[in-house]
Order: C-alpha cells, then structure tokens, then sequence
C-alpha cells in the first residue's frame, strides 16, 4: 500500500484545516460509529467530535465515550508548539469537561508527532479525562476495510476538484463542441449531487428552504 501524500491533500480545494477535521472525522465514523453515538456539531465546545460506545471493539470497552480535538498545525515535523497553541489545547480541554462532563477521553489529533518536551507537557496536564495523542500515523492506519475510498478520495484517484470537473467536461464535450450552447444547457440530476459533493454553495440551497 502506498505512503500518503500529504502534498496532494494540501492542494485539495478548501483549507487544509477543515479537510483535516474532516478527513478524522469520517475516519472515526467509518471505523467505529456502529459501536454508539457519534456526534458532530458545527461549533462545537471543546472538540470537533465525539463517540460514545454502547459496545466494546478496536477503539475501547463500552460506555467510554471519546472526544476528539484536530489541529492540523502548519508547523514542520519536530517544531514545537509554542505558548499560544498550548494555551489553547489547555483551553480546549477545560471546554470539554465543563460541556461535555461525561468524556472518559480526550484525544488531541495532529499531522505530526509532538516533540518529547511537548508531550510531556501534554500529559502533564491536570485533568479527570484520559489524554491521548493521534497523528498521521493514526490516519494512515485507519485508511483501510471500512474508510478505504478515504484513502483515494483525500489522496488518490477518486480526487475530484471543480478544475478536474471542468476539464472533464471539456473534454467530454469536445465532439459536441460545434453544437454546444452552455445557455440552454438543463442541470441534471447526476450534476447535482457532483456539486453536492463538491461542497458548491449553490447545489445546497435545500438547505436554505
């Protein structure tokens, strides 16, 4: 199986932070959201999700409940936190614990692996909850059986950006081209959920109604 390009997924539409959250996000859901109560909200305090397991597997014995905090960091493998980012995982934490008091643990999801002095740091920190830390590694592991297609979909060849669209349209329309008349052209359905899928504001407008 092959290393992933973290190049390929910085250059994916959008910012690399959300497409981190969501890429985590999707991998949890895919791997143990049969096992309890997955939940994600827009805003929410303390961590980006979380999932409380009504039975036992890989992740934990039944009735843990795990919350998940991502930071993708622009910082270079090795680099430290530094003072505000930590400031702001202590907050983070102390979000959680008063939100959501129930969390048996709180795993904070980065690229890289933190350096020996700021995971000492890290663990160090005075809290009822069971710190963990998660980096690429745990991403890479993950991206098998149950969340393989996010193996393709965030770094391999199901990739599909409205500039891939575009220029599959081209091409498509080529032998057409002569008798192509974008302004009476008639969205289909198959469009749609393309541009669902893309994330293009104008194919959610449901959700506005």
């Amino acid at each position: 199986m092959s290393t992933l390009s973290w190049a390929t997924f910085e250059g994916l539409p959008g910012a690399a932070t959300t497409n981190f959250e969501l890429l985590c996000r999707s991998i949890v859901r895919r791997h143990y959201g049969q096992f309890g109560q997955f939940r994600a909200l827009a805003n929410q305090p303390g961590v980006e999700f979380h999932l409380r397991l009504d039975a036992s597997c890989s992740l934990g014995a039944a009735g843990r409940w795990y919350g998940w905090q991502c930071r993708w960091y622009d910082l270079p493998s090795g680099a430290a936190l530094g003072a505000t980012r930590r400031r702001k995982i202590r907050e983070a934490i102390e979000t959680t614990e008063e939100a959501l008091p129930g969390i048996t643990d709180w795993v904070l999801w980065t690229r890289h692996v933190l350096t020996r002095a700021d995971q000492n740091w890290f663990f160090g920190l005075k809290t009822k909850m069971n710190l963990a830390l998660w980096s690429a590694i745990e991403v890479e592991d993950h991206l098998s059986g149950p969340a393989e297609i996010l193996r393709e979909s965030y770094f391999g060849e199901l990739i599909l950006t409205p500039q891939t669209l575009s220029e599959l349209h081209e091409e498509i329309i080529q032998p057409i081209r002569n008798r192509w008349r974008p302004e009476v052209h008639q969205v289909v359905e198959a469009e749609r959920k393309l541009y669902r899928a893309l994330g293009d504001p104008g194919a959610w407008s449901i959700l506005q109604r």
